[in-house]
C-alpha cells in the first residue's frame, strides 16, 4: 500500500501526506515549481533565502526566532534545487508532534501558520520584498556560488553539464550567476515573488506521525483567497541530441578532474528506467563495479571513478580524479568498460551486486522525514508514483538482455577536463 495520500486543494496546488508513527516529529514543506530560466534563476534563489527570515506577523528574524523557540525549538529550512528543466523552491518547517508538547498544544497547526505566513504574507515595504534582509542574503548567495569552486569534484560535474546543455534550460546554474545576484533589487524580487505565487504549480508535503488534516485545511483556506493562473511545468525531457565534444578548463588544482557525459532517451516513467539503473550500478555504482575494479584498482588510472544517472534528463555522468598526464588513458579505459557493458560482458554476480546496492538505497527511504519526502516527491515529478518496495520489485525482475538494451541507448556526448595551471605539479 502506498503511504502517500494526495489531494488537490487549489488551482495547481496539491497536498501530500506521509504518516508514519516511527517519526516523533512533523515536517511541513512547500515546493514551488518554476521553469528554469536564465532571467529568473538568481531571483528565485534569492527569494528563497529572503522569505525565510520573516513574515508580516513576525517582521524580523528576532521575533520569528522567538516564535520558533515557543514552538519547542521548531526550525525552518529553505533552498532551491534543479530537477530536470525545473527550479524547485522549497521552504520547510520541522518540529515535535503535538503529543510531546506540554498540554498537547496544537504545535503542527501553529507551525503551518508560521510557514504559511512566511510564504504568502511576507514583509513588503515601499514596493520592495523585505529590503531589510535583501543585501545580507545577496552576500550569502554569492558566497554559496563562489563556494562551489572549493568543491572541485562537484564543480567539474556542473561545468560539464553546463557545456553539454549549452543553450538549454538544464545548463542554467541553479543559483544563477553571481553578477545577476549582485544587481538584484527588492523591487525586482517582489515582482518575481508575485509571479511565483500566481503561476507556479505548488506541492505541499506533511511527513510525520501527527494529524495532517488541520494543516491541510489551513493551506486550503489560505490558497482559496489567492487568484492563480498556473503555468504547465514538466521536469522530464530528454536532452536535445548533441555531437560529441571536448571541453577543458584550467584552475588552481593539484589533481585533474575528468567528466564523461552520455545521453539516452530513457527518462521519466520510461519502462527501461529500472534496467538503466541496474546498468549504471554495474558500470560504476558499487565497489564491485566495472569502473572501480578495472579503471581504479586494476589499472590504477584514477583516485576515484563513479557513474550516476539523471532520470529527469537521461544523462549519465562518469567522473574521476586523475593525474593530468593520464587523462587520455583513463578516458579510453572508461569507454572500454562502457562498451563492455553494452556488449553484455558482465556476469550474474555483477547483476546481484548492483541490485543489492540499489536495494540498500530503497531500504533507507523511511529512515528520515527528509529522505521519505525526497523519494515520493521525485516519484511525482517523474510521473512514476511508485513506492520504494514497488521500485525494488521492478529492479529484481530486470533481465540481462534488458540491461544490455538500456546500456546500448547511451551515446557518448562530451568529455570535460579540469586541470591545473601549466607547470603545476
Amino acid at each position: 500500500m502506498n503511504p502517500l495520500s494526495t489531494d488537490q486543494i487549489g488551482n495547481a496546488v496539491w497536498f501530500h501526506a506521509i504518516q508514519d508513527h516511527r517519526f516523533k516529529t512533523n515536517r511541513i514543506s512547500v515546493h514551488f515549481l518554476s521553469p528554469l530560466c536564465k532571467k529568473t534563476a538568481a531571483k528565485n534563489a534569492l527569494i528563497s533565502k529572503v522569505l525565510r527570515r520573516s513574515s508580516r506577523e513576525y517582521p524580523d528574524y528576532q521575533s520569528l526566532a522567538k516564535e520558533l523557540e515557543h514552538l519547542y525549538g521548531a526550525y525552518i529550512e529553505s533552498g532551491v534545487q534543479k530537477r530536470g528543466d525545473c527550479q524547485v523552491l522549497t521552504t520547510a518547517i520541522t518540529g515535535i508532534d503535538d503529543r510531546f508538547s506540554f498540554g498537547h498544544d496544537a504545535v503542527s497547526q501553529e507551525m503551518a501558520e508560521v510557514l504559511c505566513g512566511i510564504l504568502l504574507h511576507p514583509v513588503i515595504e515601499e514596493k520592495m520584498l523585505n529590503p531589510r534582509y535583501v543585501e545580507t542574503e545577496k552576500k550569502s548567495l554569492i558566497e554559496a556560488i563562489e563556494a562551489l569552486l572549493n568543491e572541485k569534484r562537484a564543480y567539474a560535474v556542473s561545468r560539464a553539464l553546463r557545456a553539454l546543455c549549452n543553450g538549454q534550460s538544464h545548463g542554467i546554474p541553479v543559483y544563477g550567476e553571481k553578477e545577476q545576484v549582485a544587481s538584484l533589487s527588492g523591487n525586482e524580487l517582489l515582482v518575481q515573488y508575485e509571479s511565483l505565487v500566481k503561476t507556479c504549480p505548488i506541492h505541499i508535503f506533511f511527513v510525520g506521525c501527527g494529524d495532517a488534516m488541520p494543516v491541510k485545511q489551513m493551506f486550503e483556506s489560505a490558497f482559496a483567497q489567492i487568484t492563480r493562473d498556473p503555468v504547465e511545468v514538466s521536469c522530464v525531457s530528454p536532452l536535445l541530441k548533441t555531437s560529441c565534444s571536448s571541453v577543458s578548463e584550467t584552475l588552481d588544482v593539484a589533481q585533474a578532474k575528468m567528466v564523461l557525459l552520455f545521453q539516452s532517451p530513457v527518462c521519466g516513467n520510461d519502462e527501461q528506467l529500472a534496467a538503466m539503473r541496474v546498468a549504471v550500478s554495474i558500470l560504476g555504482g558499487t565497489p564491485m563495479s566495472k569502473l572501480f575494479l578495472n579503471v581504479r584498482e586494476k589499472e590504477s588510472l584514477c583516485y576515484y571513478c563513479a557513474a550516476r544517472y539523471d532520470s529527469y534528463k537521461g544523462i549519465m555522468a562518469i567522473d574521476c580524479g586523475v593525474e593530468a598526464d593520464k587523462c587520455e588513458q583513463a578516458k579510453e579505459s572508461i569507454l572500454l568498460q562502457v562498451k563492455a557493458l553494452q556488449a553484455g560482458d558482465f556476469t550474474d554476480e555483477d547483476i546481484t551486486y548492483a541490485v543489492e546496492s540499489l536495494a540498500n538505497a530503497y531500504r533507507c527511504v523511511y529512515e528520515s522525514d527528509v529522505s521519505a519526502e525526497n523519494f515520493f516527491f521525485g516519484q511525482l515529478l517523474l510521473s512514476t508514483n511508485l513506492t520504494p518496495e514497488e521500485q525494488f520489485a521492478q529492479i529484481m525482475k530486470v533481465k540481462k538482455e534488458e540491461i544490455v538494451k538500456a546500456a546500448q541507448s547511451l551515446s557518448f556526448s562530451l568529455v570535460y577536463i579540469l586541470h591545473g595551471e601549466e607547470g603545476e605539479e
